[in-house]
Formats: C-alpha cells, structure tokens, sequence
C-alpha cells in the first residue's frame, strides 16, 4: 500500500472518531484538546496554580511520548528558568481572556481563585471527555497522581532534566528530548520521529 493511500485511511479513520468543532470556540481542534485537557487537571484536583498545571502537562507529555512515540500535549515546551512551559498556554493564562482564540476560551471555562491566589486556577465546567483518549487520560491521572502535591522546589528539581538542560534558554525543547528524558531508547528514535511527521500531516489536515 502507497504512502498516499495509507494517508488517505488514516485520516478517515481520525476524522471518524473526532467531534465536530465546537462553533462558539473558534478554536482549531489542537488548542479544543489543550484546552479539556486543562480542564482535566482543574477538576481532578479541585483547582491548580498554573505553575503545576504546566508541570503535570509536561511529565504527561513526557511519558506519553516515551510510551507511545506521539505528543499527547498540543503546544510546545520551551525552557524557561523555572523548568518546561507550554508557550501558548502560558501566553492564554497571563493575556486573561484577551488577545488569541485560545485565551479568550479558556478564561470563558476558568476563573481565578481570587486576590489572595491569583495564580490558582478553578474550573467553571468539566472537561470534554470526546478530546481526550483514554490512555491520554490515564496518563495524565498519573502525573497528577505524583507531582500535584510536590512543591515548587521539587518540581523546579525535577523538570530540570537533560531535556530542559539540553535546550538554550527560551527555547523549544524538542520531543526527541522529552521522549528520551522519558525513557525512550535511543533506538526507537527513527520510529518516533516518524510517528511524529504523521502526527504533524494529520493536524494539517484536520
């Protein structure tokens, strides 16, 4: 079978499966998916700083990647003093519901814990489980499982691995890095770039 052609069932088996937009997001299907998947952590934990909701995403990131050679989280992480951030997540939480489609939804979904935390997230509706996989939520449960409750020291620790390291200051953290820091052997490397470049040709078409 042509390259073409296995394409052509791959994405129809994708399209088959993915609801339709949501008309009041204006959101492409990759910020809708980011965008439940915060939803997520928010309502597993009761509500979350920032700070943890960009680390959970990132080892959920990370073993994703290392288990099944694809990203699971829909945004980049790029290296930042403090450890991994997903870029235009972090842009959507400081603009405050202004600027970018994203931002605009995901403060339509959360509040602020107020003046006394203004860094605490809280959910104003569950997330849409039809984004989310279940072996993507699995994973996330895990990671919320073991660094929700670790402090802002601990998780600075254990997010600046060789990945993190690795990378210039303020740049992307490529997810070779990540899948690697995850455990991946360096020989699955091939084919996780190549279910990368899939992965890639798919969010262009959908």
């Amino acid at each position: 079978m042509g390259d073409s052609s296995r394409l052509s069932r791959t994405i129809f088996r994708i399209k088959a499966k993915l609801p339709r937009l949501s008309m009041n997001t204006n959101l492409p299907l990759a910020q809708r998916q980011l965008l439940e998947k915060v939803l997520y952590i928010l309502h597993r934990t009761g509500g979350l700083d920032y700070y943890r909701v960009f680390k959970i995403l990132y080892f959920a990131e990370r073993a994703y990647l290392a288990k099944f050679c694809r990203k699971m989280v829909e945004d980049n992480f790029c290296a930042l003093p403090y450890g991994p951030v997903p870029t235009s997540l972090y842009d959507a939480i400081r603009n405050h519901g202004g600027g970018s489609p994203l931002s605009v939804a995901l403060w339509q979904d959360i509040k602020s814990a107020g003046e006394d935390a203004p860094a605490v997230l809280l959910p104003l509706r569950g997330p849409n489980m039809d984004y989310i996989a279940r072996y993507e939520a699995e994973i996330l449960d895990e990671a919320i499982a073991t660094y929700a409750a670790k402090s802002f020291s601990d998780l600075k620790t254990l997010s600046h691995g060789e990945a993190w390291s690795g990378t210039e200051h303020c740049g992307v953290i490529s997810s070779e890095a990540i899948a690697l820091e995850g455990g991946l052997d360096k020989e699955g490397l091939p084919y996780l770039k190549e279910q990368l470049e899939w992965q890639a040709i798919e969010k262009e078409v959908l």
